[in-house]
């Protein structure tokens, strides 16, 4: 395999692993969004806080 086409190869999959982990959010993302949905915004302020 000539040698430009595997870096372009692990070029591409650093570029398709990183998005991928920006495009997926974490636990603490999805509690923030969950608690905002179910009491409301000064509820976020706090458990964003409390995350800190």
């Amino acid at each position: 395999m000539p040698e430009g086409l595997t870096a372009l190869n692990g070029l591409l999959g650093l570029a398709l692993t990183s998005a991928l982990l920006i495009a997926v959010p974490g636990p603490s993302i999805m509690f923030l969004v969950g608690q905002t949905i179910t009491v409301g915004r000064s509820t976020l302020l706090l458990a964003a806080e409390s995350l800190r």
